[in-house]
């Protein structure tokens, strides 16, 4: 794992200007294109994120399942964000979201070595849940929703009480069923006890049967019996006709189906134990020698599959997310699966692509080997948003966007530079507070004098053209002030 929570930090208060400004200029655009739900996402998104990244690198399991859970959320947001985006007309504000998210996640370190290998592990730990979490939903869906396991068990049942004959032959092999299933569950609850004894005496221990307990004489006449109640089931129909009292008492127990459900029952209790032997041991072989840490960054896709099974239990009751499965009827059992499908296979798709997003823009630092190279490709892609957006912004808008660009990569490479610089030694917050201070006032004041060149400079016959004049002239004095900064 990774060095303790506790150690200090150099360029916080940078780092995280930076991600407010990046932050509150998302919200802003998304607001002046009248979607303020987009502002949500931008804001709520891309912090969940950039903070999960950070928290799956501590040693604190708590921490890192609020991580992987927070990615998870982030994820599932920022690409909701962009499906947004794109119904609304407005799919260049992609690249705002992207562009914060990744400020975020520069802000938490979420490029470093240590981030993009413990991210990775998040990711193969959660995926791996979600997977089985829609498999589990889809199994669900074919035997529950379509009905098949209800006609097959109404096929059973009504063959068990077809005649007495019948019965009596389903009876039977039910009571070996149990038998079989009783003596199975012991030995799981034998290897579960130290003791191993609760079902070695008493009433218990008299059920339990092995195939090698059954004589052959009694599976011939079991044989024979089934021939018979095929052949000819009402064969013990005189018999009970003739005996009233023994008639009635058939009834209750063979013909009534209350014998048949009640062994039933038994043998799904048995054979739950059953299964749960097998379930234990890839439960225990996934988890490995780190149960703790596997659980804790597989949170992320346990919660998605919780809220999962939470949206199909509304949507099969009527009571939301009908909008997820249209083509289902309302309160079919079936409504449950297909929206918990949906948020399932929604979440896992947003995990791979944002992992691909952090370990593509990972690979590019690497290979940069320039200061600040997270924020700088951040605050690129929310230049390139603001540019498509050009057309549907205000002329303000565009230059405090440039402006804000700039301001975003001089915070990132200026906290990126006193970590590198001080070693994790915190230094005073109001360094940065000047430096951050200073920055703005002269982008401040950049934004001012080219807003108003834009307005009062450029003739009032072509207003349409002022938008990019004036982010023309803001261009260049980023130009120069970047060139400046690197002299």
């Amino acid at each position: 794992m990774t060095a303790p929570d506790s150690r200090a930090r150099s360029g916080v208060v940078s780092a995280r200007t930076a991600l407010v400004v990046a932050v509150a200029f998302a919200a802003l655009v998304a607001v002046g294109l009248d979607a303020p739900s987009l502002a949500a996402v931008a804001g709520g998104g891309a912090l969940a994120l950039g903070w999960g990244t950070g928290a799956v690198t501590s040693e604190r399991k708590r921490r890192v399942g609020a991580g992987s859970t927070a990615l998870s959320l982030g994820s599932a947001l920022l690409i909701g964000g962009v499906m947004l985006a794109v119904r609304a007309d407005a799919t260049a504000y992609a690249l705002l979201l992207v562009g914060t998210a990744v400020v975020a996640v520069a802000c938490w370190d979420g490029f470093a070595d240590d981030a993009v290998s413990e991210l990775y592990r998040t990711v193969s730990e959660s995926g791996f849940v979600v997977v089985v979490g829609c498999i589990a939903f889809a199994l669900g869906a074919f035997l529950f929703g379509t009905g098949v396991v209800a006609i097959a068990l109404g096929q059973v049942f009504a063959l068990s009480t077809y005649s007495s004959m019948a019965a009596l032959w389903w009876i039977q092999v039910g009571v070996i069923g149990v038998g079989l299933l009783a003596e199975r569950a012991a030995r799981v609850v034998d290897r579960w006890t130290p003791e191993g004894t609760e079902m070695d005496d008493g009433l218990a221990a008299q059920f339990r049967l092995r195939l090698t307990d059954l004589p052959l004489w009694y599976v011939g006449a079991l044989v024979v019996q089934f021939v018979l109640a095929t052949v000819v089931p009402d064969l013990l129909d005189p018999f009970l006709t003739a005996r009233p009292a023994v008639e009635r008492a058939a009834e209750v127990a063979l013909l009534s189906g209350a014998t048949q459900v009640a062994l039933a029952g038994v043998a799904a209790v048995l054979a739950a134990v059953v299964l749960a032997a097998p379930l234990q041991r890839s439960v225990v072989f996934w988890t490995g020698t780190s149960p703790g840490y596997t659980l804790a960054f597989a949170a992320g896709g346990i919660v998605a599959v919780v809220c999962a099974f939470a949206v199909g239990v509304l949507a099969a009751f009527g009571l939301a997310f009908a909008w997820l499965a249209p083509w289902v009827p309302t309160g079919a059992v079936v409504a449950a699966f297909g929206p918990a499908l949906q948020v399932l296979g929604g979440v896992f798709v947003s995990i791979l692509v944002t992992a691909a997003v952090i370990l593509g823009v990972h690979v590019f630092v690497d290979s940069a080997n320039l200061t600040g190279a997270g924020f700088a490709v951040g605050a690129t892609l929310l230049l390139g948003g603001t540019l498509l957006l050009a057309d549907d912004l205000p002329a303000v808008a565009v230059v405090v966007g440039a402006a804000v660009c700039l301001f975003v990569w001089d915070l990132g490479v200026h906290a990126v530079g006193l970590e590198r610089d001080l070693g994790g030694i915190s230094p005073p917050a109001r360094t940065e507070v000047v430096h951050a201070t200073a920055a703005g006032s002269a982008l401040l004041g950049g934004v001012a004098v080219a807003t108003a060149v834009g307005y009062l400079a450029v003739p009032l016959r072509i207003p349409d053209d002022r938008a990019a004049v004036a982010l023309a002239l803001v261009l260049c004095s980023l130009v120069a002030v970047a060139f400046a900064v690197r002299r």
